[in-house]
Order: C-alpha cells, then structure tokens, then sequence
C-alpha cells in the first residue's frame, strides 16, 4: 500500500494542512481543487488514514494527519537536498554544504569556515543552521557518509591565525 504514496502527495497534503483550505491549497499549487481533492483523498485511502476533517469553513488535521507534518516536511526536503547534490555534481560543482552549529560557537570561525569552503567551491551554496547542540545532535543522521559530527572544544593557538591554518588543510 506505502508504494502509492509519491512525492506530490506529500507536496498537496502539506499545501492543504498550512493553508486549511482546499480551495487556496488548489490555487497555490496552480491545480485544480476537484483534482486535488481526489488526490487527497486517495492519498488517505492508500495510508490508511484520515487526515483531515473536512468543514464547510476548511480543513483541520487529525492526529493522523499532525503526525505526518512533520514526516512530509522532512523528505520533501531531503528531496529538494538529493536533486541539488546530483546537479551540482553533474555541473562539476561540489554539493551544498549543509553546516549546523551552536548558537554558543565563535561566530567568527564559522564565518572563516564557510571563506576556506568558497575559495575551494566558489560556485557552491551554504546552507548554516543555528540550534542548540542537543537539536543538532538528533537532527544529524547517524548512518550517513555525507554528515560528520564533531564534538568538543576547538581551541585556537594565540600565535596562528585560524585561516591560515585552514588554507594548509
């Protein structure tokens, strides 16, 4: 049953849970609202789940339907994340750089960090993110090859600049 669940479903369930309207959902996504009403529909009949409950003022998400937000936000974009790496592979460009780091880490070695990575991939989009450690810690896959961790103190000698330091890397 899960093999007929694709992308756009995913795409239409989110545009209609943030506007709570099929109508303006409809609209947004430039198709039409019978059609997507179908399609949401046949979405919650392939889960099986009913997602919203339907009023004549608009939608409201079940708890079914709450659940899933977060799920549909997290693959659409590890689908938007998976077509930019291939492409900027394929234009000879090194894939975005996806940099996580806690509010409380020098701001100044973070900015000299994403310097070092645009001399060596001008063409390359960074993508920072501030959270505290424990958000970042489980938001970081634990099996991939492409996210490393790095833990502990980063202490900078009086005498070196961290740049060049970096440019010796």
């Amino acid at each position: 049953m899960y093999d007929l669940v694709e992308f756009y479903h995913l795409k239409y369930f989110l545009a209609v849970a943030q506007e709570g309207n099929f109508t303006r959902a409809s609209e947004r996504l430039h198709v039409s609202q019978p059609s997507l009403s179908t399609q949401i529909k046949q979405f919650e009949e392939s889960i099986p789940a009913q997602l919203f409950v339907r009023e004549k003022s608009g939608v409201m998400l079940t708890p079914a339907g709450n659940a899933l937000v977060p799920f549909a936000e997290q693959v659409l974009r590890l689908r938007e994340q998976a077509v930019d790496s291939v492409r900027a592979i394929h234009k000879g460009t090194a894939p975005p750089l996806a940099m996580g780091f806690s509010h409380f880490i020098d701001h100044v070695l973070v900015e000299r960090a994403f310097a070092c990575y645009r001399r060596l991939f001008p063409e390359s989009e960074i993508r920072p993110t501030t959270h505290c450690t424990a958000q970042l810690l489980t938001s970081l896959p634990r099996s991939s090859r492409s996210h490393q961790r790095i833990e502990g103190a980063i202490h900078q000698r009086q005498h070196e600049d961290p740049a060049a330091l970096a440019d010796r890397a």
